[in-house]
């Protein structure tokens, strides 16, 4: 059966981005839902920790593991297959009846959105224009924001159960549109993964780009924003704060994917760390000071806004572009296995970190981080066209690029879908 094609580049960009909104809904379920869920199923607060963290443990499996589906069946497949996975996960979950079925679906949602984590960057980058590449790969992030937007909203309006069937949605529509997007001639470059330590200096940078993503401080302050408002005794709804800080990260990376491929990676990277640097210092003079509540919100506001300018979305669209196409996949595997890692350790100690030195030190702690940033994207982001892609020269490459060469002249002879 052969299946409409969408011609329109940016619907498809649409389409794969719901997988960035799918990354949001995963990672942000256990926000609004912990304590109705620690309720229904009785959770301790160790295990309530472990509820949010075994998405992220999950997540690192997964976005290593598509791998070999990937070099098999390419990313158009591949992102198809994981639609369907996520999907059924969803509705698995929604109807779970004790704590084991919540673990073991909760898990499994975490495996789809690391399986999302490598497939999705990386195809939409393939699919992107060349001069439009930098806000394809922004969409990603756009989706994400949006996802964690669509649970703060639905999170306090509906059950556990239903919100777990809203986050099926976006599934659904990519499982029945995804087929229907050209294949890039990209998939036919797919080489063996051990190639991608060809670039150590490129897997050097993606790790660390995914370090500061995820050491940014964004992922721990959402997670445990109920216990830090709490902290710092404002009468606010939290669910409202949540909403709107998210919003403003919304705004900010939707107008920088309109400016980074004129600025660069390299600019909207600095002038965001330095924001949030001076965002966890304002929240740090909060707590430390006991100022007026207000310092507290512009620093909360300020850092979710910068966040979305540079940090947020740009390790994924540098990573995609730092290696060459036939080893992007595996590239980007190893990096946000990396980062769901870095990601579960943050969310795991931030709660121990508090209790240890106390919330303002623990913001200066992420000040420090942030100013880290500032230097590591002053003297190592480097520009695009100046990316380079590793000096090696010898026969092994010399054969991959005749392989390559071999396989696109016989690109007119693949059938389509």
């Amino acid at each position: 059966m052969v299946l409409p094609q969408i011609k329109n580049i940016y619907i498809c960009g649409i389409i794969i981005a719901l997988s960035g909104m799918e990354m949001g809904l995963g990672l942000g379920f256990t926000g609004p839902t912990t304590f109705q869920l620690a309720d229904k199923f009785k959770l301790s607060k160790p295990e309530q920790i472990w509820f949010n963290v075994a998405g992220f443990a999950a997540a690192m499996v997964g976005s290593m593991g598509i791998n070999p589906v990937v070099s098999k069946f390419g990313n158009r497949s591949s992102l198809f297959g994981n639609a369907c996975f996520m999907f059924a996960s969803w509705i698995a979950l929604s109807f779970s009846v004790n704590k084991i079925m919540a673990f073991v679906f909760r898990c499994l949602t975490g495996l789809a959105v690391g399986c999302y984590s490598t497939v999705a960057p990386v195809f939409i980058v393939d699919i992107a224009p060349i001069d439009k590449k930098g806000l394809f790969a922004f969409m990603n992030q756009l989706g994400y924001s949006v996802g964690y937007l669509t649970i703060n909203i639905f999170g306090n309006m509906v059950s556990w159960a239903w919100l777990a069937r809203i986050c099926a949605v976006p599934c659904l529509i990519q499982i029945i549109f995804t087929l229907m997007i050209p294949q890039p001639i990209a998939v036919l470059l797919r080489t063996s993964f051990k190639k991608v330590f060809h670039w150590p200096k490129q897997i050097v940078i993606a790790i660390f780009l995914m370090f500061f993503l995820q050491f940014s401080g964004v992922n721990a302050v959402l997670s445990n924003l109920n216990s830090i408002i709490t902290e710092a005794k404002l009468n606010v709804q939290t669910s409202i704060v949540a909403i709107c800080t998210t919003i403003a990260q919304l705004l900010a990376t939707l107008a920088a994917s309109t400016i980074v491929d004129k600025f660069g990676h390299r600019i909207c990277w600095t002038v965001s760390s330095i924001g949030q640097m001076v965002a966890f210092l304002f929240l740090w003079a909060f707590q430390k000071f006991k100022l007026h509540s207000a310092v507290f919100m512009v620093g909360l506001f300020l850092e979710q806004f910068t966040f979305g300018i540079g940090t947020g979305p740009i390790p994924f669209a540098k990573t995609a572009n730092l290696f060459k196409v036939e080893v992007r996949s595996s590239a980007m595997g190893i990096a946000t296995a990396a980062q769901w890692f870095i990601g579960g350790v943050v969310v795991y100690i931030l709660p121990t970190f508090q209790d240890l030195i106390g919330t303002a030190w623990t913001f200066m702690f992420f000040a420090v981080i942030s100013f880290a940033s500032v230097v590591f994207g002053a003297f190592v982001l480097i520009p695009e066209t100046d990316a380079g892609f590793g000096d090696n020269k010898d026969e092994e490459s010399d054969k991959d690029t005749e392989e390559i060469s071999r396989r696109l002249s016989h690109v007119k002879d693949i059938p389509e879908l």
